[in-house]
């Protein structure tokens, strides 16, 4: 998959802020979103699958 290093930062952090959501216990709210916007890419937006747990999430996953 060929992506730049914007996209692959913001994806590096999306996933890194749904493992802290987890972490600090923050997931119980039903159908909560956490996503990015990608730098250098304005209709980038990156977001887990439906229905994936938080700890679940990779950053190669992100849709």
């Amino acid at each position: 998959m060929d992506m730049s290093t914007a996209q692959w930062r913001s994806r590096i952090e999306c996933a890194a802020g749904h493992h802290l959501f987890e972490y600090y216990q923050l997931t119980d709210m039903v159908e909560s979103v956490l996503g990015v916007r990608v730098a250098d890419e304005p209709d980038a937006y990156l977001l887990k699958r439906y229905r994936s747990f938080f700890d679940e999430v990779r950053a190669s996953e992100l849709v």
